[in-house]
């Protein structure tokens, strides 16, 4: 679908998109996108690799510069009965912030919600993709999906430099909701899980261990859909250093059908390059994150509840099907070898082993599902929700009819 807003549509939907969470004059919020700008270019002008800071990473875990906030005591145990309306603000927006041509594509229920689920999106992602399992979810079941700054509703926000800098922003902007679930909290104890896709798997371990360091408050389970964990990387030092080199060229070889987009906007029309900078950045963040947190060595956060990773077969199994493709897209994945991770005869993003590595995130149950999907597909995909929802019905008590594709 179409994730970009028309102006009309974003002015007519920001006023319904969640309460603000940052009280800064215009003066000062123009003032921090500056100086996001200047980082971001500065990178750009540079060229190089950034050297590995793994303080970024330390300095987020142990909560250095971060707004006090009072450690809580654990929850108790929820009573149980209907959850009350969940808290928004503009990074975690509402379905009465989508224009009306999305609504009819996607119409939501009326909800009794006895569960929340909370979704972390991967690069370049925002609210408006995640919209059809947002709407499928059953009436018992509260779906809320973060949204950077930068991204969807949030347009003239400034970029996040590290995605440490995004999990905080996270933090802030889903604490009204969270807060609900802590102790005091109007649903004290109410259970939650967590939902990523992609490498937003890497974001999600970041919000958890803030959570469990300052609420005490723990997902009941957690998905991460078709991306792999922070100790994870994406790309070879190769890829990364075309990455810091040159964005249009890393992309090219990368992922090709983003140039495609951005040739028909025009390369140096004021949309092209937004839509370069909007993915050349995101996959950055997310892949100097993962440089601290391979540097680090062990995983800086144990989740407390089963983990599911769920593995988009068509895509992790293209390889064995590559001499049957196109050629355009043999070509494509032969030229994707040497700057991606999954090994020097791979083109894909990632493989089973680095998947795997999951297991080593949790301290109870970790299973590994092969799902009939490919990994664009596997965010909405109805073979992902039948999994969710079958799992977080039986959390509640509440029953389910698989969907049919």
């Amino acid at each position: 679908m179409q994730d970009e807003l028309t102006q009309e549509e974003l002015k007519a939907a920001q006023a319904f998109a969640g309460a603000p969470v940052y009280a800064v004059s215009k003066e000062e919020l123009e003032r921090k996108v500056q100086e996001s700008e200047e980082y971001w270019n500065q990178l750009q002008t540079v060229k190089t690799p950034t050297p590995v800071d793994v303080s970024v990473l330390d300095d987020f875990l142990a909560g250095v510069g971060e707004e006090e906030h009072p450690q809580l005591d654990e929850p108790g145990d929820y009573k149980g009965g209907q959850l009350p309306v969940m808290p928004r603000t503009v990074g975690l927006p509402t379905y009465a912030a989508v224009p009306e041509k999305a609504k009819k594509a996607f119409p939501e229920k009326s909800r009794r919600p006895m569960i929340r689920l909370y979704c972390f999106p991967g690069a370049a992602d925002n609210y408006m993709l995640w919209l059809k399992i947002a709407t499928s979810a059953p009436d018992w079941c509260e779906v809320a999906v973060y949204e950077p700054r930068a991204h969807g509703f949030r347009p003239d926000e400034p970029w996040d430099r590290t995605l440490e800098e995004r999990a905080a922003d996270a933090v802030k902007v889903m604490r009204p909701a969270f807060e609900t679930h802590a102790k005091g909290g109007v649903s004290e104890g109410a259970p939650f899980a967590f939902l990523s896709h992609g490498i937003g798997g890497q974001f999600m371990a970041l919000v958890a261990q803030r959570l469990k360091r300052e609420m005490n408050i723990e997902p009941l389970i957690v998905f991460a859909n078709d991306g792999p964990p922070s100790n994870v990387p994406t790309l070879t030092f190769e890829g990364y250093a075309l990455m810091c080199e040159d964005a249009f060229k890393f992309y090219e070889v990368f992922q090709p059908g983003t140039i495609q987009q951005i040739n028909k906007l025009g390369k140096d029309s004021k949309a092209g390059k937004a839509l370069l900078q909007k993915w050349w950045r995101s996959m950055r963040m997310f892949e100097e994150h993962a440089q601290r947190s391979i540097a680090k060595g062990e995983p800086f956060h144990k989740f407390n509840c089963d983990l599911w990773c769920l593995e988009a077969r068509h895509t992790m199994d293209m390889g064995s099907h590559i001499a049957d493709a196109p050629a355009e897209f043999q070509k494509e994945w032969e030229g994707k070898k040497r700057i991606t991770a999954s090994g020097p005869d791979s083109g894909n993003l990632w493989n089973r082993d680095g998947f795997k590595k999951w297991a080593d995130w949790t301290n109870e149950d970790f299973n590994y599902v092969e799902v009939e999907t490919d990994h664009n597909s596997a965010k909405n995909a109805v073979e992902v929700q039948n999994i969710v929802f079958q799992e977080l019905a039986g959390f509640c008590g509440m029953d389910y009819t698989p969907a049919k594709g």
